[in-house]
């Protein structure tokens, strides 16, 4: 299903039918997203992983040109107590970045999942990229009541949130030990390829915080929890936040969990 955005100059494309996500050109969607990059990271860590392995997948591409522009591939699950929604992988290509396409991007798979069964009370991501990290805090901002854990920039821990996050871990990474009090993963990049070296960013105080959290191989669970929120509210922040005019700034990171 393909959505318009006008004011930005793109197309979205959700997909969830794996024939159709087969169909994709992924080498050509990979060649797209590296256009520019000084090292080829979308071709890095996708290149070991099938777009049909994920169950949601939304591409984002120019609306003239049908070069894309972005990608979030995710999957849903529950954790018997709670439906979620996982990102497991997420590009923007250097020409689009610091236009908040990301913003859009989960709010349209909000959307979209919500059309298929119930309301994804939780959005969760893996990641040792700070600029990831703090992408989803900032998109946690947006939507009503909405709690962001792990948040260091709080002086304490929603014990709430922890039990959660313990829950999504159990589901995610069952055979990783879960750090609860950092949030960390350990081990659990081992799992995911060839490791390379971890993003950097250009907010010293979250350097320092994954310098400090994570070794090499662990990752940071990020977690954007919505339980409290009627369905009706958190689909009427997601249209707000897709359909939210939104202009371009610089930004030097690729967002890559």
């Amino acid at each position: 299903m393909e959505h318009m955005l006008v004011d930005a100059g793109l197309r979205m494309t959700y997909l969830r039918d794996p024939y159709q996500i087969d169909e994709l050109d992924q080498d050509a969607i990979l060649r797209d997203l590296s256009e520019g990059e000084t090292e080829d990271l979308s071709a890095a860590r996708l290149s070991h992983r099938n777009l049909s392995d994920f169950g949601h997948v939304i591409l984002a591409r120019d609306s003239r040109s049908a070069q894309t522009m972005a990608l979030l591939a995710m999957r849903d699950g529950s954790t018997g107590q709670e439906d979620f929604l996982q990102l497991e992988t997420a590009f923007v290509a250097p020409a689009a970045r610091g236009r908040k396409i990301m913003n859009r991007m989960v709010a349209l798979a909000l959307l979209r999942v919500a059309s298929f069964g119930p309301v994804p009370q939780v959005v969760v991501a893996r990641t040792a990229n700070p600029v990831w990290y703090r992408g989803l805090r900032k998109i946690s901002r947006q939507f009503t009541g909405a709690v962001f854990f792990p948040d260091h920039e709080s002086p304490a821990i929603r014990l709430d949130s922890a039990g959660l996050a313990r829950r999504l871990a159990e589901q995610i990474a069952p055979n990783r030990r879960f750090d609860t009090a950092t949030a960390t993963l350990r081990g659990s990049r081992t799992a995911t390829g060839k490791m390379r070296a971890r993003p950097t960013c250009d907010d010293p105080h979250l350097e320092a915080l994954f310098g400090r959290s994570l070794r090499f191989a662990d990752q940071m669970l990020a977690v954007i929890d919505l339980r409290a929120q009627t369905e009706e509210t958190i689909l009427a922040d997601a249209r707000r936040v897709y359909r939210a005019r939104q202009g371009a700034r610089p930004q030097r990171a690729a967002i890559a969990p």
